[in-house]
């Protein structure tokens, strides 16, 4: 009976065990939800933001276009959100020749 006893001993054990680690992944679970929830309203903020910078720069055309200057709206305190700057894109130089290392060497292919 003995063995029984450490056969159940064991096995609680073991369940014990496994809860506290299927707490900790329910855990880690939640808090990557929570992260995504944030993420998504962070995009749907940023994307908004740019919908009213947009209107308002739309506005600022217009008030130009109906006679008020940019110098006058500046001074009424009237400033308009920058338009979002040109993605650059990044190239590497690449060569063409194939002895490029010979050329950064400064062997230039002369004999």
């Amino acid at each position: 009976m003995t063995e029984t006893t450490g056969k159940s001993a064991a096995a609680a054990l073991a369940k014990e065990l496994l809860r506290e680690r299927i707490a900790l992944v329910n855990d880690l679970g939640n808090q990557i939800d929570a992260h995504k929830t944030k993420v998504a309203l962070v995009e749907e903020a940023r994307s908004a933001e740019q919908e009213a910078a947009d209107a308002a720069r739309v506005s600022y055309g217009l008030a130009l276009a109906g006679g008020w200057t940019a110098k006058d709206l500046r001074n009424a305190g009237l400033i308009v959100p920058a338009a979002p700057r040109a993605k650059r894109t990044t190239t590497t130089a690449t060569t063409s020749e194939p002895n490029a290392s010979a050329h950064a060497d400064g062997d230039h292919g002369q004999d």
